[in-house]
């Protein structure tokens, strides 16, 4: 070895050039042992290290990312992808890629299943079950162990304060309504980060299912009842209501229908924020999107901009998902900021002062334009025309990062693009839904700040 014949080497030498190979020796000796690499240090086997999964504290962020998720039947012995191990392995897969901060989870059957999602996320995550179920009062009900429950997953250093039960409970007459008793699981919690602590409310939700007239009116009826006793118990206070609706939030899976969740989006109290992405689908099989977040207007100030997500990327750490062996519904994802400079920040009003008429043509009509006045621009970078089903925007200088948020008079976002840049003297047309009569803001952000085109609609 060449450690031994340095050593030899050092015997013969005088006590000063001894002295001096010692150190060498020292430092050679040192830089070959073995070191723990990124993949094994602090980590055993299925486990993932506290930094990876938290988006939030340890890595001393204030950002928080919420996933609801309908697991389909995740553990029962008769329903659900019939290779329970495997669905169990995928989901803690897919767990572990989205790297949540708490999971807001649908269809849990078996709790020795959610005990091992939990266990996957490592030692700073714990679990919420619902002491009831779809036909199943309370845990002493024969139905109890084999029927669809709800849960959470959260991360213990930043969900304080832990306090969960089931909303509406007290009232049984309204479990009809709420597919035999699935009522909404309420985890009441103060969200701390290095920046702030926050109270919020998350409320699961999993709807009636069914497009048939029946179960369109239990959607509706148990929407109706729900929307009415948060408006009572939760006025002023930050709260999030997400999970599977089973119906889309912009008309309804039931032909000739409105959206039974019609009184959340005709609200200026809350904020549909997958309402952007009713366009997509959050299911395997069927189209749309049923699986939603509404958010209170107390909460929306600590909402990251367009960073709600139906998340099908999940395919590329499970490419057999579409096969349908974990389950027939995609995770929804959203971040929320919780900083002490949003939570001091004035809910977000209206501003119709400068609104400029526009009517909406098949050919088009210049719009009005304005810049907020705190946050003027040098330049007018955007102006833009309104027609019959779009804005076309042009770009009197290249921009990049772009986000267009539109927002109607009650501020309820219509629609969210983003562009990853567009030239100079170019254009870009946004595809809208129809926009009825009243005022509106166009919200832009790009690389040059923030632009506001506000105008009315005749």
């Amino acid at each position: 070895m060449k450690t031994d014949r340095l050593s030899s080497r050092l015997r013969r030498l005088t006590p000063a050039k001894g002295l001096y190979y010692l150190l060498i020796l020292l430092f050679f000796v040192g830089c070959n042992q073995p070191q723990a690499n990124g993949e094994n240090k602090g980590t055993t086997p299925n486990t993932i290290t506290t930094e990876a999964v938290n988006n939030a504290g340890s890595k001393g962020s204030d950002a928080i990312t919420v996933v609801n998720w309908n697991i389909e039947w995740l553990g029962s012995p008769t329903q659900g992808p019939k290779n329970k191990e495997q669905q169990l392995q995928n989901a803690i897969k897919i767990m572990g890629y989205l790297k949540a901060d708490i999971y807001c989870l649908c269809e849990i059957v078996n709790p020795a299943a959610l005990k091992k999602l939990t266990s996957s996320l490592g030692g700073n995550y714990a679990y919420a079950l619902s002491d009831y179920a779809s036909g199943a009062s309370s845990t002493r009900d024969a139905g109890y162990a084999n029927s669809q429950k709800l849960a959470f997953i959260y991360n213990k250093q930043i969900f304080k304060n832990i306090k969960t039960s089931g909303y509406l409970k007290q009232n049984p007459k309204t479990g009809y309504y709420f597919a035999a008793g699935r009522y909404p699981f309420e985890l009441q919690t103060t969200v701390h980060t290095p920046d702030l602590d926050q109270k919020v409310d998350f409320l699961i939700i999993h709807a009636k299912s069914g497009a048939d007239l029946s179960s369109y009116d239990r959607r509706l009826q148990g929407a109706t009842i729900l929307k009415a006793a948060l408006d009572k118990d939760k006025s002023g206070q930050p709260f999030i209501l997400l999970g599977d609706f089973n119906d889309h939030v912009i008309g309804s899976i039931t032909k000739g229908k409105t959206s039974p969740y019609d009184c959340f989006m005709q609200d200026p109290n809350y904020y549909v924020l997958t309402q952007d992405l009713s366009n997509l689908r959050s299911t395997l099989d069927y189209p749309g999107v049923i699986d939603q977040q509404i958010i209170s207007k107390e909460l929306n100030k600590f909402y990251k901009a367009a960073s709600v997500k139906i998340r099908t990327d999940i395919t590329s750490v499970v490419p057999d998902f579409k096969n349908g062996h974990t389950s027939d519904h995609y995770p929804v994802s959203s971040i929320f900021v919780f900083s002490k400079a949003l939570a001091e920040a004035p809910p977000l009003q209206a501003t119709a002062s400068k609104a400029v008429a526009i009517t909406t043509t098949k050919s088009g009509a210049a719009a009005g334009e304005d810049i907020d006045a705190p946050q003027r621009l040098q330049q007018r970078i955007f102006t833009a025309s309104v027609t019959t089903g779009g804005i076309l925007v042009r770009a009197a200088a290249k921009s990049r990062n772009i986000q267009f948020i539109l927002y109607n008079k009650r501020q309820h976002k219509v629609l969210s693009v983003h562009r990853k840049y567009i030239l100079k003297g170019d254009s870009f047309r946004i595809r809208t839904p129809k926009l009825y009569k009243g005022d509106y803001n166009l919200v832009i952000f790009s690389d040059h700040g923030k632009q506001v085109l506000p105008f009315s609609v005749k």
